[in-house]
This record gives C-alpha cells, sequence and structure tokens, in this order.
C-alpha cells in the first residue's frame, strides 16, 4: 500500500503503472497450481474444495487487480476517493487469503 499511495512523484508512476500491466495480465502461475492440484483427483473422487479453491483464489486475483487499479487514481482529480478505495483494497485481501488458504487446506485433507 505504501508503494501506490506515497508514489511521491510522476517519474514513479511509469514503474507503477508497467506492475499493474504485469499483474493484471500474469495468471499462469495460478493455473498451474490448479491443474497440478487437480491432477490429484479424478471426477468421481474430486472434493468439493477444488472448486471452492478455486474461486476463491479468483477471488484473490481480482483483489489484487482491483488493487492495483484503483491505484492508478491516486494523485489523480479525485486522489482522496482513490486512497479511501485503496485502503479498503489493503482491508479486505487478509480476508479473502485467509478464505483461499483454509480452501487449501481442505483439498490437502481431501475434504
Amino acid at each position: 500500500m505504501p508503494v501506490i499511495l506515497n508514489r511521491g512523484n510522476a517519474d514513479s508512476y511509469p514503474a507503477f503503472h508497467s506492475w499493474y500491466e504485469k499483474a493484471a495480465t500474469d495468471v499462469k502461475p495460478g493455473m498451474d497450481a490448479f491443474k497440478k492440484g487437480d491432477a490429484y483427483f479424478t471426477a468421481d473422487d474430486e472434493p468439493a474444495s477444488i472448486s471452492d479453491w478455486q474461486g476463491d483464489n479468483g477471488t484473490l486475483s481480482a483483489d489484487i487487480a482491483q488493487l492495483a487499479s484503483d491505484g492508478l487514481d491516486v494523485r489523480g482529480p479525485d486522489d482522496a476517493t482513490a486512497r479511501q478505495k485503496v485502503q479498503e483494497d489493503v482491508r479486505k485481501f487478509p480476508h479473502d487469503f485467509q478464505t483461499a488458504e483454509a480452501d487449501a487446506d481442505k483439498v490437502a485433507a481431501g475434504k
């Protein structure tokens, strides 16, 4: 969050924008992890937690994309609103991360 809220000057914006562009499009590691986990099961024995885990990991990806998108508006015409959105995004992430971790524990337990 400090990187987003305290970019310092206009010269640092391109670096943040480059990171955002990569973060918003680089989903291969998550897809690889899902395929690896999914390969341990067949359609007959796949626990429901696999689809829960996939959906909640998608929520985490969306959280990061939303944080990055809202961060682009910091230091813009409506800076105060943008900063508030960034802080809300940051507060939301730990809950969503814990949910995904709980799903992963259920997958590991075969539930």
